[in-house]
């Protein structure tokens, strides 16, 4: 049972059974449902001349891969571009597993705020109350690093150890090698949820994303082995001016943790829906995520 500040968690308040549990299917999985080949258009006649242009753009910017637009609880379009896996010509499916790089902040940032409306964390606590991180100042607390106005790093060739506990000893919240460091925000809060919930980072994300929005094609990757589902990640390449699937990325490279998460397009429109309509989180919780997703949306993956 994990010790913080002196005081025992009640095992029982972090357990999966506390989180609360929808129990009506889900209207915009059943809407997702209809058209797991990424088939569906149900965009009004309106709104057809701006996916042609968006469309148009795409091809143009030479993009493959698969997008899914909602509104509200219905899917109004889904549609692909390529194939998921070069080497099988496995296409994309609405349950096709993707690494969802960045947006991996959300479902962090939305564990832990739960934890600390089930009254395990307290935002306003110093992190070093939490993680022995030595290079860390004092009065930097979890709020600040869930507001990003914190910023810690660790040297790139360190990408190896993330997911080890030991490597909190090298984070520091000072950036003095632009080129041969990386940011380690997201690794800290993975080391905070473990802590906090004293189980792994899997453990943790099945519990409180997985089971409790209801997801079916979603998990924490432990080992390198791919599923013969799961999207495979490619170099950007032309072929006689098309889009070309060749070079294959190592799934290491776009890990941004060391814990990397695998969703399909449809369990991330439903967690989404769930996250950033105030179902999941209270109203000012969920106000914060959305700023969250809006910064992410503008920003680069740093791989």
């Amino acid at each position: 049972m994990p010790i913080i500040n002196g005081d025992k968690i009640n095992k029982h308040e972090i357990d999966s059974t506390n989180y609360p549990e929808e129990t009506k299917t889900d209207p915009l999985l059943e809407s997702l449902n209809s058209g797991t080949n990424l088939n569906i258009n149900k965009l009004s006649t309106d709104k057809q001349g701006e996916l042609t242009r968006l469309v148009n753009k795409l091809y143009a910017n030479n993009y493959f891969g698969a997008y899914l637009i909602t509104d509200r609880s219905k899917a109004v379009l889904a549609a692909r571009y390529g194939v998921a896996n070069a080497q099988s010509g496995n296409i994309f499916r609405l349950n096709s597993p993707f690494e969802i790089g960045n947006l991996q902040q959300i479902y962090n940032d939305a564990m832990l705020l739960k934890l600390s409306e089930q009254g395990n964390l307290n935002l306003n606590d110093k992190i070093t109350n939490y993680l022995p991180m030595k290079n860390l100042k004092s009065n930097l607390t979890v709020k600040l690093l869930l507001t990003d106005k914190v910023h810690l790093y660790v040297r790139s060739a360190m990408r190896k150890s993330f997911g080890k506990t030991s490597l909190l000893k090298s984070v520091t919240p000072y950036r003095s090698d632009v080129y041969n460091q990386i940011s380690a925000n997201e690794y800290v809060k993975s080391q905070l949820i473990q802590k906090i919930t004293g189980t792994s980072y899997a453990k943790s994300f099945n519990n409180f994303i997985v089971s409790s929005i209801n997801l079916s094609n979603s998990r924490v990757v432990t080992s390198p082995q791919l599923q013969i589902n799961d999207v495979r990640s490619y170099e950007y390449g032309v072929n006689n001016k098309l889009p070309a699937q060749k070079n294959e990325i190592p799934t290491q490279k776009v890990n941004i943790i060391g814990y990397s998460i695998r969703m399909s397009m449809s369990d991330m429109a439903v967690s989404m829906n769930s996250l950033l309509q105030a179902k999941y989180l209270n109203k000012k919780n969920t106000e914060q995520l959305l700023r969250v997703l809006k910064k992410i949306l503008v920003q680069p993956m740093d791989i």
